[in-house]
């Protein structure tokens, strides 16, 4: 057997690849530039570091699984083109992208402009839906597998193209931790839920969590759990509140801390249904006019340097305190659990204290169980008979609320809305978006709906372009995420998330998909951001019901 070295030379091979340069270290192996002997071209090697190569559970699975994640085929997921177990060498040989990952470029400029964050955001976000939706969840997502073709650690061009990487680290929704046999965490811990370091079940919103860390590290500069070692970065990801961005960054709307804190939720049920969606609320958030700076904000200096942080440096224990300047109103993520003392021990009296904090959030949260209990039985879409078929578009129906009335738009670009109240002009003109704005304030469940229509000309050769094309059709302020593959009234389609901005303040939430033959058929449900969640499942339904009259 070949013995586990720590550094492979020039020249070495493995398997039917010979070693060319050493590219980049990371904790769990190396990669190298390296040159497929049998097809005579170059790869990025990854060979895995002893301690998991070790592990036999760990290489069955990850030959295994690492096959599945090789039949990811999408735009963003790097291409997996082997994986194998040679000689006790665990690799994974992978495309070769030239670039930079975003932790290079995160190194020569701190932090990103909002265009770039969302750009890296919607790719990385697409990549992993789609690798959600094939049960897998990678439980490494940070910015060093985060690969950016044609950037550099100075620069990131426009039209920049991101590959998710290290998709053979990946585990199957199934499967119940991040431990390995030996008991080796596998993850990153700046970026990992607390459910993985835990050790209980992850699923896709455990990838969630962590693109929340990275969202927040290329808009703040640093990941948002940032402590003095180790121990203290475990606490503070399973116990410490989310900390709000905007006191670093005061060119930010304040919105942007309440979507960071619903991704940066202790809890897996209070994020986010997907990595699509996240992105599309941020993107919202983003849109919205950015608050004053006030006492205390981190204020750039001078000649676009970073941000001076007017705190003191995060405590030695691993705790922290609100962000000087944040407004009381600023949505906070569900209560974390009671931390344990750190460090380990206390006094009596302090476990008593804590049993008293545990009786109140117990009462607190029994309690907003109860209000919701009641809203859900007093909305008027929870009932059957409340739904009804309508008319969507000229031959295509849909099942909605009773209450959603059909307005229609005439003409070559004809579409139809079915809503509350007529939203036609949402699409069509800034009065109609500024209707709705002021709706929203007054009552945001009339401002939900789906738009329907048989658009023309969107040919477009790939899922992806063909969603790019929606944007501009829509002729309306919408920021749209392709999704996946999916079926939309029983044909071939493409998914999408996005916002629709009513105003500075103000997003709608879009969900929709378009078919990918003719002709088209376009659906796009929309609903405020304050409700989002409460309208998700009608709008589920709404998208899973259109077909065929």
């Amino acid at each position: 057997m070949l013995p586990l070295q720590p550094h492979l030379q020039e020249g070495a091979e493995v398997s039917r690849y010979r070693v060319e340069e050493l590219l980049a270290r990371g904790g769990m192996g190396l990669v190298y530039r390296a040159r497929d002997m049998r097809l005579d071209r170059l790869v990025a090697l990854k060979v895995l570091t002893p301690q998991f190569s070790g592990d036999e559970r760990f290489r069955e699975r990850f030959v295994r699984e690492s096959r599945l994640a090789a039949a990811v085929d999408h735009p963003h997921v790097i291409p997996i083109y082997e994986a194998d177990d040679w000689n006790g060498l665990l690799y994974l040989a992978m495309r070769l992208v030239p670039g930079a990952d975003l932790s290079a470029v995160l190194g020569a400029r701190t932090r990103l402009d909002t265009a770039t964050v969302l750009r890296v955001l919607a790719q990385t976000a697409a990549a992993l839906d789609a690798a959600h939706d094939a049960g897998l969840v990678h439980r490494d997502v940070k910015p060093a597998n985060l690969v950016m073709a044609g950037a550099s650690a100075g620069s990131v061009p426009a039209d920049v193209h991101v590959y998710l990487t290290d998709f053979g680290l990946t585990k199957r929704t199934s499967s119940v931790s991040g431990i390995t046999a030996t008991g080796q965490f596998l993850g990153t811990l700046h970026y990992a839920a607390p459910e993985q370091i835990r050790g209980e079940a992850v699923d896709r919103r455990t990838d969630l969590y962590a693109l929340a860390c990275v969202a927040y590290e290329m808009l703040a500069g640093d990941p948002p759990f940032a402590r003095d070692g180790d121990a203290a970065v475990l606490w503070a990801q399973v116990y410490a509140p989310p900390p709000a961005v905007t006191p670093l960054r005061p060119d930010l709307p304040q919105a942007v801390d309440a979507v960071l804190a619903r991704g940066l939720a202790k809890e897996p049920d209070a994020r986010p249904g997907t990595c699509g969606e996240f992105v599309a609320l941020l993107a919202g958030a983003l849109h919205r006019t950015p608050a004053r700076p006030t006492a205390g904000h981190a204020v750039p200096p001078a000649g676009g340097g970073p941000a001076v942080d007017p705190r003191p440096p995060h405590p030695s224990l691993p705790g922290e305190r609100l962000p000087p300047g944040r407004a009381p109103s600023t949505v906070q993520p569900p209560p974390a659990p009671v931390p344990p003392p750190w460090p380990a021990g206390s006094t009596p009296g302090r476990r008593g204290a804590g049993r008293g904090r545990r009786r109140l959030l117990v009462a607190g949260t029994a309690a907003l169980l109860a209000v919701a209990a009641v809203l859900a039985l007093w909305r008027p879409w929870s009932g059957g008979p409340d739904l009804v078929d309508r008319t969507l578009v000229e031959g295509w129906t849909a099942t909605v609320p009773e209450e959603w009335a059909p307005a229609r738009v005439g003409g070559r670009a004809g579409f139809s809305v079915l809503a509350p109240r007529d939203w036609t002009a949402v699409f069509r003109s800034e009065a109609g978006r500024a209707e709705a704005a002021a709706a929203v304030e007054e009552d945001p469940d009339a401002v939900v709906g789906v738009y329907g229509e048989i658009a023309e000309g969107l040919d477009a050769p790939t899922p992806v372009a063909l969603v790019g094309l929606v944007e501009p059709h829509l002729a309306a302020p919408v920021t749209l995420t392709p999704g996946e593959a999916t079926r939309l009234a029983g044909r071939d389609a493409v998914a999408f998330t996005g916002t629709l901005s009513l105003d500075a303040d103000r997003s709608l939430l879009l969900s929709g998909a378009v078919t990918t033959e003719e002709p088209r058929l376009l659906v796009v449900t929309f609903r405020p951001l304050a409700v989002a969640d409460a309208w998700r499942p009608v709008v589920q339904r709404v998208l899973g019901s259109v077909r065929a009259a």
